[in-house]
């Protein structure tokens, strides 16, 4: 068992869970896989580099940035083009408004720490 601040945790927890989760026949969405992702026992806050009150919580830009690792796509762009077609699966996440490309950005190089990125990255290169 992990700690509910354990990178090294959550980390494995969605290799494990993509393995698991692309092995059932009915399983082929990723967008239904990344919001399966078990984060409800993840604690965000050593890794959150900001400061007082955001707009988007901690959990739901780890699944879009899982979700952009899993694409493939190099920029931020491309994911919110992504989201904007998708108003489902931006509700499913609990968006009220979809980020832009730069709040991503941000997010991503200024918000989240070098090792929860890393986490993103690993953690979806076996989905």
């Amino acid at each position: 068992m992990y700690d509910r601040t354990s990178l090294a945790g959550l980390g494995s927890d969605v290799r494990i869970v993509s393995t698991t989760w692309f092995r059932h026949d009915d399983h082929t969405s990723v967008e239904q896989f990344v919001c399966s992702l078990p984060l409800a026992y993840a604690i965000f806050d050593a890794e959150d580099r900001y400061t007082g009150p955001t707009r988007y919580e901690m959990s739901t830009l780890f699944r879009v940035f899982v979700l952009k690792e899993l694409h493939g796509w190099e920029y931020e762009t491309a994911l919110v083009d992504y989201l904007e077609n998708r108003p489902v699966l931006c509700e499913q996440l609990g968006f009220e408004t979809i980020p832009d490309q730069s709040t991503l950005w941000r997010s991503w190089h200024e918000r989240f720490s070098a090792d929860l990125r890393e986490t993103v990255e690993t953690g979806s290169l076996n989905a």
